[in-house]
Parts: structure tokens; C-alpha cells; sequence
């Protein structure tokens, strides 16, 4: 009974599978289709099931499982057997884990299966073997019937394989030898000194009668010394009593099939790019050292992570051609920086991996190996780059951490690198940092207060707390809106610490919109309270919510939304503000200026602004930074700037505040310069809102 019918047969009887004796035998495939082609069960042996990943079939369409032209031609045959009834057989070809194989496809029809309707039945069967077998009888067969024009034959009629009786004209030609000069040489002549060995066990064992012939890859010298990968297949005729009558050998060139091995091989193990190991082959090599010392080896190795620095800037300026060659060069620097068995890869974009094999028996030592050869990649990669003739500039920030005996697993070790590789950057990249355990500590708090960010928007946690603004007569004039997260477990989260974090993540889009909201809210509730109706709020917005494209009609709406007067608005802005794109801001800024909403210019004197770009921004008030004000009474430095501040203002008509005033002393030598509204302790902390001095 065929497979296809015992299959049938128990399907017929309600049985959910086909017995498990009988699987475990089955080197074939069982697929169950509906008319639509999709798969509703997969039977064959537990070893088949698990390399096809069955699970994956299951209720998807043929269509979903393969492409075009495969897609097709199953699809096909299962349609053609609901619709005429009668079986369809097929061969196909298809990629396995071994590689590319044949295979075989017959359908059944099942009238009412278990399914509840009818089925088709699809069995699967590698032929690749069968396949092959014939391909290569064929091939064989072809070349003997054309010996003389195609074939790749030489007869040899003495069993020592020193007496040729023929070679053709085509092995001639391959190995550079005339045919006279060939037939008077032994195989081993002109066979590699490496292969002779286990091509005379192979040979030996024919003579020895244990077999009629061989077939093996293994690599001929020609006259003039080229070495020619070949696979040879050789066969004997046996006389009556066993004697071998004469030896044939096929030779076949494989050069182009070694060749395109080897770059297969090259692309599964090296960049494309650059030519370096790849991540797998690192990741190999990576494994191998953290073997030896989990076996024992005491030696320290180092890990390097190695990122350019503002790569993605030249890339986008420059484009992608001359970025990919800056790769290439970084790539030739950094394998001239190291020496065998150290290993340089290349990660992936801008980032590369360099393994310090053996870098000293004890961790200073190791630390001091590790920081020299930290120190010449900088160095190296420092250096200007010619590309197209023309000079460019680069840097690059290196993590490093250091394993012995024992060490953690490779992925542990490569976000420790990782870690210490921003962490140079943080210190202002083009430097080399250490991992240590504090590190990790700090980025997995980091990595937890992010996740609590966005709890903290969905819960409400944040609050504003306000700190006033005074007069020089000490009447509150407005306030400046300070956000606090009260944390239910951290307690409150200083703005120094969420800050930061929220801007790179992008939360502070999120946050900056509540702030404002709120703002804007008390503003409206302050303009129904007598004698608050004066009093103005600031509010801080940060360089990513400032040039969001919709950034103005965001704040009309909240305006509009809140029925704030815009005129009781105060944004403040900072110097490093200024750095990208002026003219986006100053048009934001005149758009929100119509309506009345004024801007002061916080942190004034700490970053670059021009002068230039100055004078064209619609401000209203510049503020003096407290860093300035702290040391105002000490530091004639400080106390020049203060001073050059409010002349600036003065002459440019702005308003000025000073922040951070916390002495009597300091308000009268910043009154005595011009400056007459003041922030700071001196006046009041920030407070929430239900704390808020009454202004009087």
C-alpha cells in the first residue's frame, strides 16, 4: 500500500495521525490542503517536522509559505486534483538546510475527510540523491560518447597507475603538458604533494578490491605550476577472476565552482564593504577566546567597541559614496593597528570591534596594553583622510573592557564595551573609556527612569511648581513655571536628572505640551483673581519641542484651549537654541508675537550666540545666567558680565532678569549695573501653586 494510501486510509478512520511507528520510518513529507490551499496539517517524522518548522504552515496558504514560481506550480496541482479528481505528480526544486535538493509531489484526492469536506493529500520526497545520481550518469555519459573533443578522460591499463594507455586532448590542454610527456608520468607527478596521501588510501583500497572506484575533490600542478582544483572520478573493469583489466579517471576543472565557494564563504564571514570579519565571524572568534578561559586560561583579553564620531553628518553631507570610502580607509587603519591572533571587525554602519587576544597576565598590565593600542587607533584614525582629492576630518570614541577566567557571556561583554563607548562620547568624544560596574548602574537606572517617564505622563505625576519674579521694590511681577515629578516610589526626581533624558527620548514633547497646558491654565485662572491678573508665567521650551513644524499652532491652540491672555506669556528660550536653523525660529517667533506672546533669552552669556542673529529675534528680556550672579561680589569677571549684559540690553531695548539671586548684596550690585526684576531664593523657592505668594 502506497503512503499516500495508508495516509488516506487512516485519515478515513478518524485518525488524527498516521501511527508513530510508522512516522519515524517515513522519510517523506505528509501535507493536508483545503481548496483554497491552505495548509490544515503537516505529518511526517518528528526530525522532518523540526527542521520544516511545521508550525509554520499550519492555516497559512500556499502562497503565504512560498514565492512565485513555487507558489504557483504547488497551488496548481492541488487545484487540478479538486477539480478533475485525479492524481498530479510533479518534480521541484528547493532550498534546504543542506542546500538545494529535488524533490517529488504527488496529490490525492480524500471525499469526505475528517475535515468535514474534501481534502487534497500532497506527499512530499527528496529525490535529491535519485536526482543526482542521474545528473551525474548523464553527465558521465556525455563526456564518454565526446572523449576525445569534451571529455576530461585519461585510461591508465597498469595497475600502479604508472602505464597510461590514453589521455585525450582536453587533459592535455588543462594540465600544459604535451601528450607523449603525459603519458609517460604518474598520477602523483602532477597531483599536490598535500592531496597524494588520501587519494593513494582511495586508490589502495580499489586495487585491495574493496571497492570499484572513487570519486574526490583534490588539486592537480600543471607543467608551468598552476595549481587547478579539479574533482576526478576513477573506475576499474575487473577481469573474470577479479583482476583489475584498467583504471579510468574523469577530471573535472572545479576552479570556477572553488571560486564562487570561496566567495560565498567570504560573504558569510566578511564585510562586504570593508573586507573585514563580520559580525558572525567576530562573534566566532569572540567565542573561541571566552572558551580558552572558561577552560582555564588566566591571560586577559580586551573588547573594543569603536565608533565614528558624527559619521552620520559627513554621510549625509558628503552622501554615501564617500562615506562608504571613509569605511574602507577606517577599516585599513584599524587592521594595520593590530597583529595576529588580535581580530578587527567591522559591526555594522559606523561601528567596529577589535579583540585584544592576549593582553597581559594580570589587569593593570592588561589595562595599560589595552589603553597603548586605545591610543594609536585614535591616533590612526585622527589622522585626515584624502577622498577624491579632497581632506577630511574624523574621530572616533572607544569603549573597552577587559575578561579572564571566567568570564561573562559574549553579549554581556559587547554591552559592556558598548556602555564605556558612550561613555567617551558623553566626555566629549575622540577618547578611549573603561568599563566599570557603575557604568552598567547608571545605564540601567537611566534605562528604568525612561520607562518611568512615560508611566509618569499617563499617571499625572508631574506638578509645576512656580517661583516668583520680583521688582526692585520687591512686588511679585509673575513667576517662572518649574516642572517637579514626584516619583511614588524615587520620591521627587530632580528636573536635572528627567530632564535630559526626556529630550533624548523624545518624551519632553509630551512633557513641554502638559507644562504649557498647565501654565496657560493658571494664567486663566489668575486673570479671574484680583490681584493676580498681572502677573506673568514663563515657561521653559526645549530645542526639540521649539522646532517640532507645528510648534506655533500647538501653542495657539492651548491659548485658544485655555483662554489665556497671550500677553501673560513668557517662553523662554536658550542660547543653544540658536545654533540651528535661525531663520525657522525667527519666523515661529513672529508668528507667536503677533499675538502677543513675549520671549525672554534664558541662560544669556553661557552659550555661542551671534550678535548678528541676535539683534534680528523679536526678544522681549534677556536673563542673566545664575552661574554669573553666584560669584558677582568675588569675581570681577562675573561682575563685568553682569554688567555687559544690561548695557547690551539696554541698548538693544530688551527687558533684563537676573536669576539666582539669593543675598540682599547681590541685588543691590545688579541694581547699581540697571537690572531691576529679579529671580531667586532671595524672593522664594519654587513652590506649587497652592504655596504661591500673594502678589502685594
Amino acid at each position: 500500500m502506497s503512503i499516500l494510501k495508508m495516509a488516506e486510509t487512516q485519515l478515513v478512520h478518524h485518525t488524527d495521525v498516521i501511527p508513530v511507528a510508522l512516522l519515524d520510518a517515513l522519510p517523506d513529507v505528509l501535507f493536508v490542503f483545503d481548496e483554497q490551499g491552505t495548509y490544515l496539517s503537516v505529518i511526517s517524522s518528528q526530525h522532518n517536522l523540526k527542521n520544516l518548522q511545521a508550525n509554520n504552515f499550519i492555516d497559512r496558504k500556499i502562497n503565504e509559505v512560498w514565492q512565485d514560481p513555487l507558489a504557483s506550480l504547488f497551488m496548481n496541482a492541488v487545484s487540478q486534483t479538486f477539480k478533475t479528481g485525479k492524481p498530479q505528480t510533479l518534480e521541484y526544486e528547493r532550498q534546504t538546510l543542506h542546500g538545494l535538493g529535488w524533490f517529488e509531489g504527488r496529490t490525492q484526492l480524500l471525499v469526505d475527510s475528517p475535515y468535514g469536506h474534501n481534502v487534497v493529500l500532497f506527499l512530499a520526497r527528496d529525490i535529491s540523491e535519485r536526482k543526482q545520481l542521474e545528473i551525474t550518469r548523464n553527465k558521465m555519459e556525455s563526456q564518454l560518447n565526446s572523449i576525445y573533443e569534451l571529455g576530461f578522460i585519461g585510461f591508465a591499463f597498469s595497475i600502479d597507475g604508472r602505464k597510461w594507455g590514453r589521455v585525450n586532448r582536453y587533459l592535455c590542454e588543462l594540465l600544459e603538458y604535451p601528450e607523449a610527456e603525459l603519458l609517460s608520468l604518474p598520477w602523483t607527478e602532477f597531483t599536490h604533494p598535500d592531496d597524494i596521501l588520501s587519494n593513494m588510501n582511495d586508490y589502495k583500497l580499489m586495487l585491495n578490491g574493496q571497492n570499484d572506484g572513487y570519486s574526490l575533490d583534490k588539486r592537480y600542478i600543471s607543467k608551468t605550476g598552476r595549481v587547478i582544483p579539479v574533482h576526478i572520478t576513477v573506475r576499474c573493469s575487473r577481469l573474470p577472476d577479479g583482476q583489475i583489466e584498467y583504471v579510468t579517471t574523469m577530471v573535472e576543472d572545479i576552479s570556477e565552482r572553488v571560486r564562487q565557494e570561496s566567495e560565498i564563504r567570504h560573504l558569510a564571514f566578511y564585510d562586504a564593504l570593508t573586507s573585514l570579519p563580520n559580525r558572525s565571524h567576530f562573534s566566532d572568534r569572540l567565542q573561541q577566546a571566552l572558551k580558552m578561559r572558561h577552560e582555564g586560561v588566566t591571560r586577559y583579553a580586551a573588547l573594543m567597541f569603536i565608533d565614528l564620531d558624527h559619521f552620520k553628518t559627513l554621510n549625509d553631507t558628503l552622501g554615501h559614496e564617500k562615506g562608504d570610502e571613509l569605511l574602507r580607509l577606517v577599516a585599513s587603519r584599524l587592521s594595520d593597528c593590530i597583529k595576529e591572533p588580535d581580530v578587527v571587525a567591522r559591526q555594522g554602519g559606523d561601528e567596529f570591534v577589535v579583540l585584544l587576544a592576549d593582553a597581559g597576565d594580570d589587569l593593570q598590565s592588561a589595562r595599560i596594553s589595552s589603553a597603548l593600542l586605545g591610543e594609536k587607533i585614535l591616533a590612526v584614525l585622527g589622522a585626515p583622510y584624502f577622498i577624491d582629492g579632497l581632506e577630511h576630518n574624523s574621530s572616533a570614541s572607544i569603549g573597552i573592557t577587559m575578561f579572564a577566567e571566567n568570564p561573562p557571556s559574549s553579549d554581556e561583554l559587547m554591552k559592556h564595551a558598548d556602555i564605556a563607548m558612550y561613555q567617551a562620547k558623553n566626555l566629549g568624544r575622540n577618547m578611549f573609556c573603561f568599563f566599570d560596574h557603575q557604568m552598567q548602574e547608571k545605564v540601567t537606572l537611566r534605562a528604568e527612569l525612561s520607562a518611568d517617564l512615560r508611566i509618569a505622563i499617563r499617571d499625572e505625576q508631574f506638578r509645576l511648581f512656580y517661583q516668583p519674579q520680583v521688582n526692585h521694590s520687591g512686588l511679585v511681577v509673575g513667576a517662572e513655571a518649574l516642572i517637579r515629578w514626584e516619583h511614588p516610589v524615587r520620591g521627587m526626581v530632580s528636573p536635572a536628572e528627567f530632564i535630559p533624558l526626556a529630550e533624548e527620548t523624545g518624551v519632553i514633547l509630551s512633557v513641554g505640551n502638559w507644562v504649557l497646558k498647565t501654565a496657560c491654565q493658571q494664567l486663566a485662572e489668575w486673570a479671574r483673581k484680583p490681584g493676580y491678573n498681572m502677573l506673568t508665567i514663563a515657561v521653559n521650551v526645549s530645542v526639540r519641542q521649539f522646532h517640532q513644524s507645528d510648534f506655533v499652532e500647538r501653542v495657539l491652540s492651548i491659548i485658544d484651549e485655555t483662554g489665556a491672555d497671550p500677553t501673560k506669556l513668557k517662553l523662554e528660550l536658550t542660547e543653544s537654541m540658536l545654533l540651528q536653523d535661525i531663520e525657522d525660529i525667527i519666523e515661529k517667533m513672529t508668528l507667536l508675537k503677533k499675538r502677543g506672546i513675549g520671549f525672554s533669552l534664558d541662560d544669556f552669556g553661557t552659550g555661542y550666540s551671534s550678535l548678528v542673529y541676535l539683534k534680528r529675534l523679536p526678544l522681549d528680556q534677556l536673563k542673566i545666567d545664575q552661574s554669573f550672579v553666584r560669584d558677582l561680589l568675588t569675581d570681577p569677571n562675573d561682575n563685568e558680565i553682569a554688567r555687559t549684559i544690561v548695557t547690551l540690553a539696554e541698548s538693544m531695548k530688551l527687558d533684563v532678569i537676573a536669576e539666582g539671586v539669593e543675598t540682599e548684596e547681590q541685588r543691590d550690585r545688579l541694581a547699581s549695573h540697571g537690572c531691576f526684576t529679579y529671580q531667586g531664593y532671595l524672593f522664594g523657592k519654587p513652590v506649587p501653586i497652592e504655596s504661591f505668594i500673594f502678589p502685594s
